[in-house]
Order: structure tokens, then sequence, then C-alpha cells
């Protein structure tokens, strides 16, 4: 057995499965924290909020044909809020350098 099998198997025996709506719906705000990172310093913070917002829309918007996923506004939300954190992150880290 491999080491991804080891762990998936871990996963399975705690409870915790890789494609549960829990672990999908818990992982929007670390993915959309790194695209708000990603956007914001390749284009500027108020592309990158408005960049960020449309992915999370469209993320979303492509859940509505399948039988068993759903448009969700509270993923949007926190699609939004992951974005929002990741450019305040790097606003905040070019302040703080610029300074020095």
């Amino acid at each position: 057995m491999g080491l991804s099998e080891s762990v998936r198997s871990w996963l399975v025996n705690h409870g915790i499965i890789w494609d549960s709506p829990t672990v999908r719906s818990n992982a929007h705000l670390p993915e959309y924290f790194v695209l708000g990172i990603s956007l914001c310093l390749f284009a500027g913070w108020k592309k990158a909020l408005c960049a960020g917002f449309l992915i999370g829309i469209i993320d979303e918007m492509i859940k509505i044909p399948l039988p068993t996923r759903h448009f969700d506004l509270i993923d949007l939300f926190k699609d939004f809020i992951g974005v929002a954190l990741g450019v305040l992150i790097v606003v905040i880290l070019r302040k703080i350098t610029n300074k020095q």
C-alpha cells in the first residue's frame, strides 16, 4: 500500500472523507486565500478583489446543472472572504516592507 492510499485509509477510518461535503465546503476559504494572494501579486488589489469575486461566482454557477451540487451563497461568501484576506495580507506586507 502506497503513502497516498495509507493516508486515505486513515482518513476514511477516522470519518474524514476527501470528497465529503464538509471537506469541500471548508476548503473554500484557504483555496481562495491563496488565489487572493496570487491575484494581488500579479494584478493589484482592486483587480484581485474583482477577479476573485467573479471566479467565485463562476465556480458556484458551474454547480447549478450538477444533480448533487447547488449554488451556495455561503460558499460564495467564503470565497470572497478568502480572496479578501489574501489581498489584505499582501497589501499589509507591502506597506511594511516599503517603510523599511
